[in-house]
């Protein structure tokens, strides 16, 4: 056995349960990658991803958006961010998102929820992300932030809402069927 295997550290799913970032566990070795979200994480966004599509398909004025889910987008050349959910209206590029999305969305876990109220809200208020909507599954409630004058304002939602994605592209969204089991 060579000294490196010696000392190559071995976890338990203890331990990856505490990481944060992109991790995963394969046979006792940290593998940078990503944890899945928890299934009901995935449920909202899902739901939200499929109710902000049909909404686009209906509209006309909405065609040249496109909403995405866990998209790569390249902020700058030493941040790279997946929102759980984004909307962009500029044209598709083949790698990964080059500028700021028109609408963020995040659902809260426990390991990402003071990330994605604090330093993903700085993130995208400093680069003009139009919509933030955060969603905590928890309590059911969503949060929405939009840029007004390059800062965010916060405004609590209903259970009916709307957002402007461009001038003549507005979304109604109802979220009593996002949260819906």
């Amino acid at each position: 056995m060579s000294s490196a295997e010696k000392f190559t550290p071995r976890y338990t799913v203890d331990d990856y349960l505490q990481w944060q970032g992109d991790w995963e566990l394969w046979d006792g070795t940290a593998v940078s990658m990503s944890p899945a979200p928890s299934p009901r994480h995935q449920q909202i966004s899902s739901e939200l991803l499929f109710r902000i599509k049909q909404a686009i398909k209906t509209q006309s004025s909405c065609q040249k958006c496109k909403a995405l889910m866990e998209t790569d987008w390249r902020v700058s050349n030493g941040t790279v961010v997946r929102p759980d959910v984004l909307v962009t209206c500029d044209p598709l590029p083949e790698a990964h998102i080059q500028r700021a999305p028109t609408f963020v969305a995040e659902v809260l876990s426990p390991s990402t929820a003071d990330k994605d109220r604090n330093a993903k809200k700085r993130l995208y208020e400093n680069n003009a992300v139009s919509h933030y909507l955060i969603l905590d599954p928890k309590d059911e409630s969503a949060t929405l932030f939009q840029l007004q004058n390059n800062q965010f304002v916060e405004r609590k939602l209903s259970d009916r809402t709307e957002f402007a994605f461009t001038e003549n592209c507005i979304l109604k969204i109802d979220l009593c069927d996002i949260f819906a089991s």
